[in-house]
């Protein structure tokens, strides 16, 4: 009517305080009012702590000072040249890309071979399609070691760090790698592949997952009682042959390594081509759970070929590649020093992570 003020007066007064979204970690967010300093001692007066904080901080971060003292004591401050060194020296059992020094080079046919390889994947799918979504992420695929292991983290701290350093020692070592081959992913090369899922953009030689996934096993090997160390790696590799066989040929691969009579295909006497399944000398039986690692590390990457994602010289690669970083693990970093001198904090961590997974067969 006239003469009415009608005053809008819907004030929003719903204030949104999710200030996680804002950068709050889940805590909410502060501010400290200028009025907020005049409530606090001109001149406070605090003591340095007794005490530090706490040892088992954050583990992803954490694990970076493992990552650093694995490039200085097992390379001596440069990991990745020695690695690509071995793939370009003599490399019979995966060919190797825009390489100039490795016996067996991708060419044409070995490439359409690749592919080959890849398509013929495809076939497994269904059967694990769900299992390949879940390893997409790294957490992810950690949870496959730590619910094989049963591991309670807040129980068992230090073989949750130990995968976590290998994962991030793993991810180091590739991606150099990758950008040093820079390898086209098969549905670059090939379009009638369609991956199951997206990839990283990220080359595709070595794969990541089988290179992580094996140094993850052969880590948490170290830590077995007794322990199952990495075989020796040299060169053109015939003796990594049995290391690169399937899960299926495990047993035939141990039951060799304890009669010393592993023999490559090429005829040479592979004395260290069944290290990674001897323990202790002859006739020690090869730890089930050991077993179960090396069968969970071999599917892991094995998942990514049938996503699309990888070929198998690509697999191959990453396994191989794990087990150079292993050697020189096993070398130069996983044992005490000269008496006198600290124990390195990957001792350390094999020494607590042995102690912890002690009850397992």
């Amino acid at each position: 009517m006239p003469g009415t003020l009608d005053l809008d007066l819907d004030l929003d007064l719903d204030l949104d305080l999710d200030l996680a979204a804002l950068g709050g970690g889940g805590r909410g967010m502060r501010y400290n009012t200028e009025d907020f300093p005049k409530l606090m001692p001109p001149a406070p007066t605090v003591k340095v702590p007794a005490g530090r904080y706490k040892a088992n901080w954050d583990r992803e971060n954490r694990a970076w000072a493992y990552v650093q003292e694995f490039i200085v004591s097992c390379f001596g401050g440069t990991a990745i040249p020695k690695i690509m060194y071995e793939f370009d020296k003599q490399i019979k059992i995966f060919p190797v890309p825009y390489s100039v020094g490795a016996t067996t080079k991708l060419d044409d046919p070995a490439l359409s071979q690749e592919v080959l390889k890849v398509l013929n994947t495809s076939i497994e799918r269904p059967d694990r399609a769900r299992e390949i979504a879940s390893q997409a992420s790294g957490a992810g695929s950690l949870r496959y070691w730590s619910g094989l292991l049963r591991l309670d983290t807040s129980q068992q701290p230090a073989a949750a760090l130990l995968i976590v350093v290998a994962r991030m020692i793993g991810e180091y070592v590739v991606m150099s790698l990758k950008d040093q081959y820079k390898m086209l992913r098969p549905a670059q090369i090939y379009p009638w592949i369609v991956p199951l899922i997206d990839g990283p953009d990220t080359p595709s030689f070595p794969s990541g997952h089988s290179l992580q996934s094996h140094l993850i096993t052969g880590m948490l090997k170290l830590a077995l009682t007794p322990k199952v160390e990495a075989p020796t790696v040299q060169g053109a590799s015939p003796l990594i042959k049995d290391f690169q066989t399937t899960p299926e040929d495990i047993a035939k691969v141990a039951a060799k390594a304890v009669g010393k009579k592993a023999i490559d295909p090429e005829g040479a006497t592979a004395i260290n081509a069944g290290a990674w399944v001897q323990v202790g000398g002859l006739g020690v039986e090869y730890p089930q759970t050991a077993r179960a690692l090396d069968v969970l590390a071999d599917r892991v990457a094995r998942n990514r070929e049938i996503a699309g994602l990888h070929y198998d010289m690509d697999t191959l690669a990453g396994k191989y590649a794990a087990a150079l970083c292993l050697q020189e693990i096993n070398k130069r970093w996983a044992y005490a020093p000269a008496p006198g001198n600290p124990p390195s904090l990957f001792t350390q961590l094999i020494n607590d992570a042995t102690a912890e997974l002690s009850e397992r067969p």
